[in-house]
């Protein structure tokens, strides 16, 4: 059984530049898999050796109409990617990032497992000597979904911009919540060279960003939850089993009416707040 396996790779140019040939070097090395690029209609990126396909209408700009780099929206991209699987009949696509070394290890425990989605954590590593820095629990760098589950559940993922913040811990919050999943977090899966950060504050799309994270600020609550309970669990060498429990403990998805009309309310104050600060721009 195989899988399909989508990143989005851009024209970049130094050390990112080495970082995302390295890691498009790793998905080249796995067996068992269905590879492509998801990227722009108009205008896309081709990588040598890297099917592409080149299906998404919108970006960062056109959801913003602010100026500034072009990003992919992640929603369009797994749902890109659910079509792809589902016109190849293949169970299960994944995303992940493009600096990431996916391993082997990653394609067999989705290929050998029954759950309906894996959010994948990653290790970081140092560049200069391979030596591990821990896995990264902060953030999520691949989601493997069964594509008979994505599709009566896509509508629940907001077209969050990928490269900025919040997307990731939300979309975990979903999957965890609403699917058959597991967070594997405890093997080093896929690994990441540690490298500086250049965002968050000065981007142009922060308050877009600002908007969804407040209309899913629900499953970003439950999200902060987890991180914080697990930090604890893990410094205190708790069990896989015990980690385990944590997250079927905290995912569960039943707000009450008080908690639903509270996000009501939060999510009109955001949208007023948006259309107020598109408007002063």
């Amino acid at each position: 059984m195989k899988i399909l396996i989508g990143t989005h790779t851009f024209a970049a140019v130094g050390e990112a530049g080495r970082r995302q040939a390295v890691a498009l070097a790793s998905l080249g090395r796995l067996t068992d898999v269905e590879i492509v690029n998801v990227q722009f209609a108009e205008a896309p990126h081709h990588v040598g050796g890297l099917r592409t396909l080149p299906v998404l209408r919108h970006d960062s700009t056109t959801a913003t109409g602010r100026a500034g780099a072009r990003k992919p929206l992640v929603s369009e991209l797994l749902a890109a990617l659910g079509a792809e699987a589902s016109a190849l009949g293949l169970p299960y696509f994944c995303f992940t990032n493009g600096d990431i070394l996916f391993s082997q290890d990653a394609v067999d425990a989705v290929r050998r497992g029954s759950h309906e989605g894996y959010v994948l954590f990653r290790e970081d590593y140092d560049g200069v000597t391979g030596g591990s820095l821990g896995m990264q629990l902060g953030g999520v760098d691949a989601f493997a979904l069964s594509t008979a589950w994505w599709v009566p559940n896509a509508a629940r993922f907001r077209p969050y911009i990928l490269g900025e913040p919040t997307w990731d811990n939300v979309y975990a919050a979903i999957v965890l919540c609403h699917a058959d999943a597991v967070a594997e977090n405890r093997r080093g899966l896929l690994r990441h060279e540690a490298h500086g950060s250049a965002w968050m504050s000065g981007s142009p799309f922060a308050q877009y960003t600002r908007l969804l994270a407040a209309q899913d600020a629900r499953y970003f609550h439950l999200w902060c939850v987890y991180w914080d309970a697990l930090g604890r669990m893990r410094r205190e060498g708790g069990s896989a089993e015990q980690e385990a429990a944590l997250a079927e403990r905290v995912f569960v998805w039943q707000p009450s009416m008080a908690a639903r009309a509270v996000q009501a309310g939060r999510s009109l104050k955001a949208r007023l707040r948006y259309a107020w600060l598109r408007g002063r721009d």
